[in-house]
């Protein structure tokens, strides 16, 4: 990409050792942090994304049709700031699932947060087989060509499974369970060499555990 090549050029100039290079080069890879937010309609992707924005909460709203773009924003998690690249809200209907794979074959994020809840967990299972089976993708024709899915997956570092909704689930289940609803698929991920990390939290309510699992999800990212 023509802004790799610019970043290689601008560590050039200014390392004067190995080790500054390095720094510099992670200084400039925070700097343009690049996460989508995947998952089953109805799970709460807005309301979260919504909230990271600073933007009004309700509990109802109309579901995402298509793509929508609301480009880079400033978040601030335990006061640090992550510059966003390039964010869009995505649908969560089932005939909108192909939206992702090419979302996630454009933007090359280097983290996915990947939301669900408790009701409904085959539609929520199901979802997320369709999307752990695009990552697991390889198009790769030969040792020196590599074809999109591989290029974008090789960039992800990070895959947070989210179980929104805990203000409605906590008294009800606890999250291990859930986990375990999802533990085959976990394990293709982590086969593949990505780290997945599990997150309880209302994206309503926010609070503690919203705040901790956003926390965790950008340390990872930028540390």
């Amino acid at each position: 990409m023509v802004s790799d090549i610019v970043a290689s050029f601008i560590v050039g100039l200014l390392a004067n050792s190995a080790s500054q290079a390095k720094q510099i080069r992670k200084a400039l890879r925070k700097s343009r942090t690049q996460f989508i937010v995947l998952g089953n309609r109805a799970c709460g992707k807005t309301t979260l994304i919504n909230r990271m924005l600073g933007r009004p909460l309700t509990s109802t709203h109309s579901p995402t049709v298509g793509e929508n773009s609301i480009g880079g924003f400033q978040y601030i998690s335990f006061d640090r700031q992550v510059n966003i690249k390039n964010f869009s809200d995505l649908p969560g209907d089932p005939s909108a699932w192909i939206v992702w794979d090419d979302v996630f074959t454009r933007d090359r994020p280097r983290g996915i947060i990947f939301m669900a809840d408790h009701e409904h967990i085959k539609d929520h299972l199901r979802a997320f087989q369709f999307f752990v089976g695009f990552l697991s993708k390889d198009d790769k024709r030969w040792h020196f060509f590599r074809g999109k899915h591989s290029v974008a997956k090789e960039k992800v570092e990070v895959v947070m499974l989210l179980f929104n909704k805990a203000d409605e689930w906590r008294n009800i289940v606890n999250i291990g369970y859930l986990i375990d609803c999802f533990a085959p698929e976990c394990n293709k991920i982590e086969q593949l060499g990505i780290q997945i990390i599990y997150h309880g939290c209302s994206a309503i309510e926010g609070g503690a555990d919203y705040d901790n699992a956003l926390g965790d999800f950008f340390r990872r990212l930028l540390f």
